[in-house]
């Protein structure tokens, strides 16, 4: 079985959460009204894995907002 260290696993965290975060900003600036808020949620729900893709997954099926 293959160890992994703290370290590994903080640095692993920290990739995901940045790259996540990107992905999550994108969506939210091209679906919703408010894309810093929405960005800044997701990258607190990206703390949490899972929480964070079906986060994403909202934001990619969300119909973009209709402009007048």
């Amino acid at each position: 079985m293959m160890n992994i260290n703290a370290t590994l696993f903080g640095q692993i965290a920290l990739v995901w959460m940045i790259i996540a975060t990107v992905i999550v900003g994108y969506l939210a600036w091209k679906k919703t009204d408010t894309p810093v808020i929405v960005t800044l949620v997701g990258a607190l729900l990206n703390l949490i894995p899972v929480l964070g893709l079906i986060f994403m997954g909202y934001l990619a099926l969300k119909q973009p907002p209709k402009t007048n």
